[in-house]
């Protein structure tokens, strides 16, 4: 098997430079005539205006006069062009200005000196001008592809899809080269692929097979290169200094020259650029997928440490209460026996309350949480929310304040109950024994708000959004008990009904949650 020889650039370089070098021959012989009958013409209308109007003016204006037309062709059609005005203008200068006057002899030797010092500036100011004229025409090509790739550069910054990252650069850079364009990206079995094939009838099998070669050895191939130069497209891998994320193929086609070196060069910066839009879509990915991870294994570990605590509570309260029961049967009297029943029943209440809370909150974090939506009244609601806590409510007073003929809403009613219960709850845990509650209920913006205020310590102005955060804990209430995801699954619940829960301004006398829904069906 024949070894594979490194593509290097400077040999690509030395082949672009001897087709520039063709093309060059080509287009000038198309159009030097043009270019030195012009400068003919333009001479020659220099020498009849001066040979009309030349007693204004002594010889060596004249003479410099006739430098004019030399700067105008370096600068307009190059160097050739420019040597060939100085030329003849000597010639000119010489048989209409010089004495005798109409004859190519020349009377007084110092001319000859004048002329070859005429030619000497002559040639020096058209080499300059000449060399102006390629750097400007190299600044304006080095412009022009800088606003490409700045321009492309900007678009693939702002882009998050794959998809539409690649259907941008495959327009940008076709538009740029006008040449059919498209990139392949590699599948998990190694194969070389473009989506949307029928929008690339050009691309064969054999431009899939020649990709993959270009894939697979991270060199460029086809059309002008070391390798497959017959081929009709060019295909250069997207790699950056780590990994290969594709390949650029370009179809130039049989029947046109391959790419020169200044289009080489941009598809180069533009391949480059590509591969590394790709990277950096690839690496947020991987950098997401990270965080995801990362915040699962914290999530998991503060949920395992709040079920582990939380559960165990109830739990023991449950085995202590059922075991009193058993055991002091005939020991007892009645009101013991009822004070460790409603403890067994208050504590599986809070334990089943848990769970429907991890419950809820799995079901919200993967989407799986369905709304069962039904016309409610508000007053329903709150009633069954009520009863709900109607033993950690006994000894408190609860203030309702309900206008009548409040509208229906159309929410589902099991987890705005559920809502209402966790800020309920909360209330009776953040404040003190035996403190009031108050709910009030308005109209406020096409939307029902439902208030609900106790008497506790209150809730600082930092705080009122990090409540709503899952296994959020205020640090002043660290000794009181609890997961914080009641209030995380109360926000997503809200926000999935297309309304909304918050805290309001810190309150003297204790705090106030105002949970807001929306009076139309969504």
């Amino acid at each position: 098997m024949k070894p594979w020889l490194s593509l290097s650039t400077s040999n690509y370089g030395r082949q672009g430079q001897d087709r520039d070098k063709r093309r060059r021959s080509t287009w000038g012989a198309d159009r030097s005539v043009y270019h030195y009958g012009f400068v003919l013409v333009l001479l020659g209308v220099l020498t009849l205006i001066l040979w009309n109007v030349g007693w204004l003016f002594n010889r060596v204006n004249i003479a410099m006069l006739y430098l004019l037309p030399v700067l105008y062709s370096a600068l307009r059609f190059g160097r050739g062009p420019a040597f060939f005005a100085a030329s003849l203008g000597v010639v000119l200068f010489d048989f209409f200005f010089v004495p005798p006057v109409l004859n190519f002899s020349v009377s007084d030797f110092r001319y000859l000196i004048s002329f070859n010092v005429f030619l000497m500036v002559a040639g020096l100011t058209a080499t300059l001008a000449s060399r102006l004229r390629a750097q400007l025409k190299e600044a304006t090509k080095r412009e022009e592809q800088t606003a490409i790739l700045y321009r492309i550069s900007r678009q693939m910054v702002s882009l998050t899809d794959l998809a539409s990252m690649i259907a941008t650069l495959e327009q940008q850079v076709s538009n740029a080269l006008q040449m059919p364009v498209v990139i392949l990206l590699p599948q998990t079995d190694g194969r070389m692929i473009v989506e949307k094939a029928a929008d690339h009838v050009w691309l064969n099998e054999l431009d899939q097979t020649f990709a993959s070669w270009a894939f697979h050895h991270g060199q460029m191939c086809g059309r002008g290169t070391e390798y497959f130069k017959e081929a009709a497209g060019l295909y250069l891998p997207l790699k950056t200094e780590a990994n290969v994320y594709g390949v650029l193929c370009i179809h130039i086609g049989l029947s046109v020259p391959p790419l020169d070196l200044e289009r080489m060069t941009l598809v180069e910066a533009l391949s480059s650029l590509a591969a590394i839009s790709i990277a950096r879509f690839k690496l947020e990915e991987e950098a997401k997928v990270a965080h995801l991870a990362a915040e699962s294994e914290r999530l998991r570990t503060v949920l395992l440490d709040s079920i582990s605590h939380e559960l165990r509570t109830p739990l023991a309260s449950i085995i202590g209460s059922a075991t009193g029961i058993l055991e002091g049967e005939g020991v007892l009297d009645v009101a013991d026996h009822r004070e460790l029943i409603v403890t067994l029943r208050a504590e599986a209440v809070r334990m089943n309350r848990l769970v429907t809370n991890l419950l809820n909150m799995v079901r919200l974090e993967s989407g799986m949480m369905r709304l069962r939506k039904q016309w409610c009244d508000i007053e329903d609601l709150i009633g069954v929310a009520l009863r709900q806590l109607k033993e950690p409510l006994q000894e408190r007073t609860v203030t309702l304040n309900i206008p009548e003929h409040l509208p229906g809403i159309h929410v589902d009613s099991v987890l705005i109950e559920h809502v209402l219960v966790n800020v309920l709850s909360n209330a009776i845990k953040y404040s003190p024994e035996r403190s009031p509650l108050s709910i009030c209920a308005s109209l406020e913006d096409q939307s029902l708000c439902i208030a609900i205020k106790d008497q506790g310590m209150g809730i600082a102005a930092e705080e009122r959004a990090r409540i709503f955060e899952k296994f959020y804990r205020s640090p002043r209430n660290k000794h009181i008990t609890g997961t914080g995801l009641g209030l995380a699954i109360c926000k997503g619940i809200a926000l999935a009904h297309g309304g909304d829960i918050w805290a309001e301004a810190a309150d003297p006398a204790g705090s106030t949650l105002v949970l807001s829904l929306p009076l139309t069906s969504r």
